[in-house]
This record gives C-alpha cells, structure tokens and sequence, in this order.
C-alpha cells in the first residue's frame, strides 16, 4: 500500500510540473521570467508591431526592451531555442507551422488560442475561357 501511494505521489507531482503556468498572451506579458520572441522581420513580428491591442503591445515593447537577443533567424531557430532554455523561452510563430512542430517534438506545446486570424483570397482576371463567373 505504501508503495502505490508513493507511486501515485509522483505521478501528480510530476504532472503537476508538466503543465504550464503560461495560458497565453495575458499570462506571458504579465512576468518577466520567460522571455519571447519570433523571427524578426517576419509576419509575426509585424503583428506585434502594428497590433492596436493592449496586450499586444506590451508584448512589443517587451520584445523590443530585450533587443535582438529574443529574436530569432528562422522557425527552425526559434524552435531550438526553445528546447534549448527548457522552459525560460516562448517563442512565437504562425499556425501551420507551429502545428507542425508541437506534432513532430513532444517536447513542445502549443499554448493558448490563435492571436490573429487572416482569410487570404485569390484574384485571377475575368476572360472568356473563365470557368469561374460571377
């Protein structure tokens, strides 16, 4: 008995160290331990940049206050970091790629919803041979 209790013990402890104390972009701009950053230049960085969301540019100028030691040079760089510093780095991507990853590595995980969401169209000149009409 005293042995499956202390079994049981370490099972919830050690999923209990397993789940975040980061639940999204609230919960990361409110600390100062796990530093972020996305690879600069990029689509998300603009975000960030040009975002009129409160939360998301308090994120920025935290991204910008750390310099260019929280960005990255691509994806895979950014993904590296992230198991490299085991939990002090959060680094930020697009969906489909971030899917991507958090499939492939068990060690990551995909934390809170999506912050953006864009809907892109295709526009092709209307011409007889069309087999789209309007």
């Amino acid at each position: 008995m005293l042995a499956s209790y202390t079994a049981n013990l370490a099972a919830f402890l050690t999923m209990d160290r397993m789940t975040s104390t980061i639940n999204g972009a609230e919960d990361l701009v409110k600390q100062s331990k796990i530093k972020y950053g996305a690879v600069k230049g990029g689509s998300t960085i603009r975000f960030f940049q040009e975002s009129n969301f409160s939360t998301f540019q308090r994120m920025w100028a935290a991204m910008e206050n750390n310099g260019d030691i929280v960005h990255t040079m691509s994806n895979p760089e950014g993904v590296a970091r992230v198991k490299k510093e085991n939990g002090k780095y959060a680094f930020m991507m697009e969906s489909v790629p971030m899917e991507y990853q958090t499939n492939k590595e068990c060690s990551l995980m995909q934390v809170g919803e999506l912050l953006d969401s864009k809907g892109y169209g295709i526009a092709l000149p209307i011409s007889k041979n069309s087999k789209f009409y309007f």
